[in-house]
């Protein structure tokens, strides 16, 4: 009798998970970085389950999760713009075909040049196993390369080609032109598709670059610099 009230009392307070109905939780797992904006979560489970379902001959795993993902401060160093980024924990359920023993994630619309601590838990019943977790930092590559139309004999629009996994929302964007070796001329770019540019020489050559500045007051790098050769025929 009292075995059986001991068990009872652990029971209802949550002591067992039911593992036993629980096959292949998360052991192993990766983060790496996609883009400016993008974290790709990579996680693994035994190749042998702990458990074998009832009434089945194969192995059949925990197909239920969610991961949490939040900013990472350090919390002797928050800079004064952290008050406009989101550091609440975001959770993400998702699942995945329940013979597979690993699967992959992708966490996209992040802050470029911010480290991000990512968990992710096996859902077990009403429960959540784990978590194992992993932090790491979104890039500040420019998000995008150029390319160029020609318009006109004296003009054209250089357009904004974003990376894969690209969803950023910028605070400034500032495109620079040159002709051969002359000063760059900087252009503040008013939609974030590309820009117009006029009063270019036929025949001349041409430099481009852009790079982008974020809310949280990271800047990015320059893009790969275009090279453009304006053709002198009639339009």
């Amino acid at each position: 009798m009292k075995n059986y009230l001991l068990f009872l009392f652990l029971l209802l307070s949550g002591a067992f998970v039911r593992a036993q109905d629980c096959g292949g939780i998360v052991t192993g797992m990766d983060v790496s970085v996609l883009s400016t904006s993008a974290l790709h979560v990579q996680f693994y489970r035994p190749l042998e389950p702990e458990k074998y379902w009832d009434n089945k001959n194969v192995p059949e795993y925990e197909a239920y999760f969610q991961i949490n993902y939040r900013v990472y401060f350090n919390q002797a160093a928050r800079p004064d713009w952290v008050k406009d980024i989101d550091t609440s924990v975001i959770q993400v359920p998702f699942q995945i075909t329940a013979t597979d023993h690993s699967s992959s994630f992708d966490l996209k619309g992040l802050t470029p040049g911010l480290s991000y601590e990512v968990c992710i838990y096996t859902r077990c019943g009403q429960n959540l196993v784990g978590p194992l977790c992993h932090f790491a930092t979104t890039t500040t590559e420019s998000p995008c390369k150029l390319e160029f139309k020609q318009n006109s004999a004296t003009s054209g629009n250089f357009k904004f080609i974003y990376n894969a996994f690209t969803n950023v929302l910028e605070k400034k964007i500032t495109f620079e032109y040159r002709e051969n070796s002359e000063n760059w001329t900087v252009v503040d770019v008013i939609s974030g598709n590309g820009v117009f540019i006029d009063n270019l020489k036929p025949g001349a050559t041409y430099f481009a670059r852009v790079k982008f500045q974020y809310y949280n007051d990271v800047e990015s790098n320059y893009s790969d610099i275009l090279m453009v050769v304006m053709s002198s025929e009639a339009f």
